[in-house]
């Protein structure tokens, strides 16, 4: 991943807001299973 893609990813998760569009870019990179563990790590720390 690219450094700015880094920054991007580390807001979104720090802002705590619908991820809609992180959620997109992961799929679009063909990152889901990203996604997929951060929906899990949000379960585990809710």
């Amino acid at each position: 991943m690219c450094e700015e893609c880094d920054t991007v990813f580390a807001v979104e998760l720090e802002s705590v807001k619908p991820v809609t569009n992180l959620r997109e870019w992961l799929l679009t990179e063909g990152l889901e299973p990203l996604w997929t563990n951060f929906e899990q790590l949000k379960e585990t720390t809710a």
